[in-house]
């Protein structure tokens, strides 16, 4: 029976602290702490977007005649970028707490429980 545990531990490849998980072999704290590092990416991609549609509804705004729909338009670009800018501070705020504070936020709880059920 010890023999089967055994086989069953792998060092975590980014912290090598032997651990007990199928597939990718990371501990839960990398595990953690690489789904957060990939929320702040994108979040920044998506703000990114956000920025670069933001700046063509700006640009064709001011090269064309002003009419309702255009500043309907650049209000929910406004919108979206500022939704966007909120959801990166959010997201580093996670990361910042998970690896300062040692608070893990609920949603990865709730996925490491999957995980090892």
């Amino acid at each position: 029976m010890a023999q089967h545990l055994k086989h069953q531990m792998q060092l975590c490849a980014s912290c090598s602290v032997k651990t007990k998980l199928s597939g990718l072999p990371l501990c839960p704290g990398c595990a953690g702490l690489e789904r957060l590092i990939g929320e702040i990416v994108e979040a920044k991609a998506n703000k990114v977007m956000a920025f670069e549609k933001y700046e063509a509804i700006i640009a064709e705004a001011q090269s064309e005649h002003q009419n309702p729909w255009e500043i309907h338009r650049t209000t929910n670009a406004q919108t979206k970028l500022s939704t966007a800018r909120k959801t990166v501070e959010r997201a580093y705020v996670r990361l910042s707490n998970y690896v300062d504070h040692g608070i893990v936020p609920e949603d990865l709880k709730a996925k490491a429980l999957k995980a090892t059920a």
